[in-house]
């Protein structure tokens, strides 16, 4: 079989599938609409119904409130950690701004005694 053979053979049996396809999901629905309507009902009370017992259910619900729960004391405990490390940094950053301020104003004061040191000292000569 030669390439354009093949090509027409590949073609024809993609063409098939589609066709098929078409046909498997356009096929007629023989329910009269009053069936129809009560099938979506049904499914409709059915999934309700399924959706409140599983909230309603004790075990889920109290599940929930436990792990809501440990997670908010797991909250709580970590933001007061963070709290007490933020208190304690601050209080180093505080007592290191103020000892630089000391060896500052110290320096300043050596500074100034040795300046009047050594202008009383020229002022003689």
């Amino acid at each position: 079989m030669n390439a354009l053979g093949r090509l027409l053979a590949i073609a024809l049996v993609l063409l098939l599938i589609i066709f098929a396809a078409a046909w498997l999901l356009n096929r007629h629905d023989h329910r009269t609409p009053g069936e129809k309507l009560g099938d979506a009902v049904d499914s409709g009370v059915a999934t309700v119904a399924s959706a409140t017992s599983e909230i309603t259910e004790n075990s889920a619900v109290s599940s929930a409130g436990s792990e809501l729960s440990k997670a908010g004391e797991a909250t709580g405990s970590a933001v007061s950690k963070a709290g007490d490390a933020a208190s304690s940094a601050l209080s180093e950053a505080s007592e290191d701004v103020k000892a630089a301020s000391n060896r500052q104003t110290q320096q300043e004061r050596q500074n100034a005694s040795k300046n009047a040191r050594s202008s009383s000292a020229s002022s003689r000569y």
